[in-house]
């Protein structure tokens, strides 16, 4: 199933149930965070939704319940809790990719529909020129001191050392005339699939599988994961 940004840009949060697993599809575009989560916590099956606040650069969600307040709020970037009781999310695995490229290979596949009630916001909801600025919403800390542009789009992935990052203008700009780029990860060798129109990145291993991985801006990685590794050659 395709979840097209455009819609995701004023929706943010989709709970989805898809080869019979339920999830949360999320995408927050001032973080530049993207990530897809098993939605059954505790096992519940939860709905989650955006809290309105924001923890670390990142939109913090909550489960939907009958009762309100006291609830439990949840950092997708963290993939897990960070009020109640410690609760860590289960990621799955999916790909930020253009839809000619994914239809070329799954031709089957359904795409979420816009709703109509929300065809304005659809139009005005383009996040494009936050990323031409240096203008950042929410605040993050600690902030990359690296020379990196803070809103660079990053691909970071599990690593030895806990995660390594790969910014993806650079796969890109070094990618061959397939968009393939090619690097090795704890003597692993890891196949990027790279556009620059639209902007993506796609991380597969040597059988061609697509592996863990997460998408978002620098600024925001590195304030909830300082430990990562940046790659920038």
């Amino acid at each position: 199933r395709a979840y097209p940004l455009h819609v995701l840009n004023v929706h943010e949060v989709v709970n989805d149930t898809l080869g019979g697993i339920p999830i949360t599809v999320y995408w927050n575009w001032p973080s530049g965070h993207t990530t897809v989560f098993e939605r059954t916590v505790n096992g519940n099956i939860s709905n989650f939704e955006i809290s309105g606040l924001s923890g670390n650069g990142n939109m913090l969600l909550y489960i939907d319940t009958p009762e309100e307040g006291g609830e439990q709020l949840f950092s997708p970037i963290l993939s897990a809790s960070v009020s109640g009781k410690p609760i860590q999310l289960t990621p799955i695995i999916h790909e930020i990719t253009s839809w000619e490229s994914w239809f070329k290979r799954h031709p089957e596949t359904s795409s979420l529909a816009p709703d109509e009630q929300y065809k304005k916001r659809y139009r005005k909801g383009d996040p494009r020129t936050y990323f031409l600025n240096d203008t950042i919403y929410f605040p993050a800390s600690p902030m990359p001191n690296d020379g990196i542009n803070p809103k660079a789009p990053v691909i970071a992935l599990p690593s030895a050392g806990g995660f390594t990052a790969y910014s993806i203008e650079e796969l890109a700009n070094t990618a061959d005339e397939n968009g393939l780029a090619t690097r090795n990860l704890n003597g692993n060798t890891i196949v990027f699939e790279v556009s620059n129109s639209p902007l993506y990145a796609i991380a597969r291993n040597s059988e061609g599988n697509t592996i863990p991985c997460q998408r978002a801006l620098w600024f925001t990685w590195f304030a909830n994961h300082p430990n990562t590794e940046l790659v920038t050659e």
